[in-house]
This record gives structure tokens, sequence and C-alpha cells, in this order.
């Protein structure tokens, strides 16, 4: 059975064009402009063809490494835009460069257990901590 729909533009020669513009900084955005194709075609291409694929992760790499060179390049000079170069940083390569950190807490503490470590040193003399003895052993739930 024929294919259907529009012939594809990919040539494997993109990969080389890709891989030499990524390693100048450019984003997948820059590489499809120059191609002649939308992003989502270089997303297509990238799912179809382990060649280009390959390239992509290769220059994405590439590129990361051209702006963290040109940040450390930079960093003594005054005329440099640090807080756009950051900005483009966390933003454009978000695995690797972010301002939020997740934390979790896998644990439970007891409800007495943080009241007698927190609060009961400032309810005075031991006479007085009587009152912590009623409260029930409920769990704080994150």
């Amino acid at each position: 059975m024929k294919k259907v729909g529009r012939p594809t533009k990919y040539k494997p020669k993109m990969c080389v064009r890709a891989i030499e513009m990524m390693k100048e900084g450019c984003s997948l955005c820059d590489v499809a402009a120059d191609l002649g194709v939308m992003r989502s075609t270089l997303y297509e291409w990238k799912k179809n063809n382990e060649e280009f694929s390959d390239a992509i992760k290769k220059g994405e790499e590439l590129s990361q490494a051209w702006w963290e060179r040109n940040g450390r390049i930079n960093l003594e000079n005054k005329d440099f835009n640090h807080g756009l170069w950051f900005m483009n940083m966390k933003n454009r390569f978000h695995c690797d460069w972010k301002d939020k950190h997740e934390v979790t807490h896998g644990g439970e503490l007891k409800v007495h257990e943080l009241i007698s470590r927190i609060v009961a040193p400032s309810l005075g003399p031991p006479s007085e901590r009587h009152k912590l003895q009623s409260i029930d052993d409920e769990k704080i739930i994150n």
C-alpha cells in the first residue's frame, strides 16, 4: 500500500546542519527556521528517524555547553547581562538550571513529639508541662 500524505523534506544531511547550528548555541526553533520547517516537524523527524533524534540530543548538549561557556567567559564582564543569561539558562535548560528544588519528607512526626521539642521549653517549668500528656498521638500529614 502506498504512503498517504505529503513526502517528507527530511534529508540525512540535516543532522549535520542541526549539530553545526546548535554547537553555536542555537535552539530547536532556530534549527527549524533554518531548515524551513515547523518545530513540530522536527519533533516528528526525531520520532521517526533515530539518526536525527541522536543528532538533536547531541545538539542540545552542545547548545547548553555553548551557553555555559559564554557565561563563564563573561563572569567579570560588566557589560554582560548576567540576569538575562541566567533567565535564559533556567528557562531553556530547566533540567540542569532552576531556582526551585523539590524537597519531600518521607517520615512522620507525632504531635506530642513536635510540641515537646518546640513548644514545651517555652511552657515554663516541667511541673506545668502535664498539659502535654493529654494530647493524642495524631500524625501530621503533609
